[in-house]
């Protein structure tokens, strides 16, 4: 057994070895850096992306590896919109599939390497989510709680979970909601960090839900 507690009630040894495994380096890459970073010797598991901290590519080839999952694209598909290029991928991880996408406007590198990356973006999305699905989102948030203390960046030391576990919980499926909304057209990234604002700024969990029923409705979901 590892000396990390990991509090949950799994009992799946995979579950332990896949905590005892993740990086604990606590500099994360991410959109919280300066260009130019000296990322190869930052945390390799987790980065912050849009101000919440989430799991890597990395970290979901170790989670494959701790349950022995299997994993293959099983449908790709390449959706023009004006003048870009939606990439769309679903895998399957052990039974469970789940799509990403990314468009090629996400993806800041020249004409000749945006192809690749946007590929791989939407591949990695994909294979995360069918990764939470497979093992539970609330193992891979409570890794996260356990490492880092909260699920939200911040430049000061403490970083502490906001308004109640409830709320934190809820606010994190509301960002994965935003996140696939915008990847499948259904909102701007424009509109979808306004909206994300607004749910950071609830005081309880019942505005959070009145926010979220809001911007489901804008979606038309």
């Amino acid at each position: 057994m590892s000396d990390k507690q990991l509090t949950t009630p799994a009992s799946l040894p995979g579950y332990e070895k896949l905590w005892s495994m993740v990086d604990t380096n606590p500099e994360l890459p991410g959109d919280h850096q300066p260009k130019g970073g000296d990322t190869l010797r930052m945390n390799r598991d987790f980065a912050v992306i849009k101000g919440s901290i989430e799991t890597t590519r990395d970290f979901a080839l170790k989670a494959m590896m701790c349950f022995q999952m299997t994993y293959q694209i099983t449908d790709k598909q390449f959706i023009e919109a004006k003048s870009d290029l939606h990439i769309s991928i679903t895998v399957d991880v052990g039974g469970v599939q789940a799509t990403g996408g990314c468009s090629l406007s996400e993806v800041r590198q020249g004409k000749d390497k945006a192809f690749h990356f946007a590929q791989a973006r939407a591949e990695t999305r994909a294979m995360k989510r069918a990764i939470e699905a497979k093992i539970g989102l609330p193992i891979v948030n409570q890794i996260i709680l356990n490492q880092f203390g909260g699920y939200d960046w911040q430049d000061e030391p403490e970083r502490s979970v906001k308004h109640g576990d409830e709320w934190t919980e809820t606010g994190k499926r509301f960002k994965g909601e935003l996140d696939s909304w915008v990847e499948g057209g259904k909102m701007t990234e424009k509109a979808s960090k306004m909206w994300l604002e607004r749910a950071r700024n609830t005081p309880d969990i019942e505005s959070l839900n009145r926010v979220i029923s809001e911007a489901r409705k804008a979606a038309r979901v």
